[in-house]
């Protein structure tokens, strides 16, 4: 049964990623994975729920890479909060665009759903985002000066951060060589003093 919905999985994924929500019908699916529609229907009450049941799982792949890299930022010394905004940049664009490149096609269900106007889905496409946005904010709080409170860009801030590591995604980022020298040329455009 486990193996049986796995498989389904994978064959949506694969079939959602190469056509969009709106082109692809359970009778597709159910063809692709080699069963019948009632069997498809046991296993997820409606298409919708098979797109989501697909899309967390690639969303929660891209909140793990994003965390993950986050984690090995180094906290910045009080005082020094713009000197970690380009860590915090340069480890959002190397876990989305490693994600984009690991997921190949299924990436497009996480930078490219053509359902965002169903709740359920912008709530999970956006999930990373607001993971990422958390754990930046973190990291760049780190670095107020001792008995001052956080500037309040600092959620701004890291939202951009966020969006240019969506945009490196779009925009075939950098490569390894050149992402430190973009990273800081961004970074220096992020830092308010």
């Amino acid at each position: 049964m486990a193996e049986r919905r796995s498989r389904i999985l994978d064959c949506s994924r694969d079939l959602f990623a190469s056509s969009g929500f709106h082109h692809i019908s359970m009778d597709d699916i159910a063809a692709a994975v080699g069963v019948t529609k009632p069997v498809l229907y046991r296993h997820f009450r409606s298409k919708l729920d098979l797109y989501l049941a697909v899309l967390e799982v690639e969303t929660a792949a891209l909140t793990r890479a994003v965390v993950d890299a986050l984690d090995t930022v180094p906290r910045p010394a009080p005082g020094t909060g713009d000197a970690a905004v380009l860590a915090v940049l340069d480890a959002l664009c190397i876990a989305y665009v490693s994600y984009a490149t690991a997921a190949g096609p299924a990436g497009r269900l996480v930078f490219e759903s053509d359902v965002l106007r169903d709740p359920r889905v912008r709530d999970l496409v956006h999930a990373p985002d607001r993971a990422a946005t958390t754990a930046a904010v973190a990291i760049l709080s780190c670095g107020t000066a001792p008995g001052t409170h956080p500037r309040p860009d600092l959620t701004a801030t890291a939202r951009t951060c966020v969006a240019f590591a969506r945009a490196a995604v779009a925009d075939a980022a950098p490569s390894p060589a050149e992402r430190s020298p973009w990273a800081q040329s961004v970074a220096r455009a992020l830092v308010v003093r």
